[in-house]
């Protein structure tokens, strides 16, 4: 007697027109809210420290995780981190095409932190994701800001960059999926 094959779920790794839509919608209201609402804030703080301006500066990576966690297929975090940071510069950021680069930095980590959980949405994955991309894109500060930093000062600014990307970016991401995903609108 022949049983029926089981079907295999094939994943597919392809974007749909969707996911690209929603890639692209986040990275547009977080370059809007960085380029008008974070980035006067982290201005103004780094005037006191640059380790109190990384905390509300770490928002700036919200769309990046929510992008990745939202679509969950490779490079979907890296393609929200780079539309972000072109739209960025299109907003006015201050720092003009040093968005891209930090878009770069910050979709490496994110990139990491969603495959270190193989692109599937956990409470523990959107905190790491979210401290990742943080350190990674902070990196860029040392090297284009921060360069005279003493070699501790600027491990401890990755490691506060870790910190407060997990807390407050990781954080905020985590309770906007869980109620997307109690209103029924993710996978």
């Amino acid at each position: 007697m022949n049983e029926p094959a089981e079907k295999k779920t094939v994943r597919t790794y392809r974007y749909s027109t969707v996911d690209l839509l929603i890639m692209a919608v986040v990275a547009a209201i977080g370059a809007v809210v960085s380029a008008l609402v974070i980035n006067p804030l982290v201005r103004t703080l780094n005037l006191g420290s640059p380790f109190l301006a990384m905390w509300p500066g770490s928002l700036h990576l919200l769309a990046i995780v929510l992008g990745g966690l939202l679509v969950r297929k490779p490079g979907a975090a890296m393609v929200t981190a780079l539309m972000n940071g072109l739209l960025q510069m299109l907003f006015g950021n201050t720092a003009g095409a040093l968005c891209l680069i930090y878009g770069v930095g910050n979709g490496v980590g994110a990139e990491l932190g969603m495959a270190l959980f193989r692109y599937k949405f956990k409470p523990a994955s959107a905190i790491i994701t979210a401290g990742l991309a943080t350190a990674t894109g902070f990196a860029v500060d040392l090297i284009y800001w921060f360069g005279n930093f003493a070699p501790q000062f600027k491990v401890l600014y990755i490691v506060d960059a870790f910190f407060a990307g997990s807390v407050v970016c990781g954080l905020v991401s985590l309770g906007i999926m869980q109620a997307l995903k109690r209103a029924g609108v993710t996978r």
